[in-house]
């Protein structure tokens, strides 16, 4: 899963299929880490290396449309399986 300003992009590698999920006439006020969590992660590029970085168990968009935070978490574990 990839997260940008404009839009929301979920790879499935094994299907070579993603799908891109985009807010339209939307403008985030802000992009921030929700629940943060005990990992790590490292971001690379060709100009850049920053590590090690905070890892969040989700993801908030503030300010999407007026009075509207979007948030992108993942599921809730199903009662039969705790």
């Amino acid at each position: 899963m990839f997260f940008t300003d404009t839009d929301v992009r979920i790879v499935d590698r094994a299907r070579r299929s993603s799908l891109w999920l985009t807010f339209v006439a939307g403008a985030p006020v802000a992009v921030e880490g929700g629940r943060r969590t005990d990992g790590t992660v490292n971001y690379l590029n060709r100009r850049s290396r920053m590590s090690p970085l905070t890892a969040y168990g989700d993801v908030v968009y503030r300010g999407l449309w007026p009075g509207v935070d979007a948030k992108s978490a993942p599921p809730a574990p199903h009662p039969a399986a705790q």
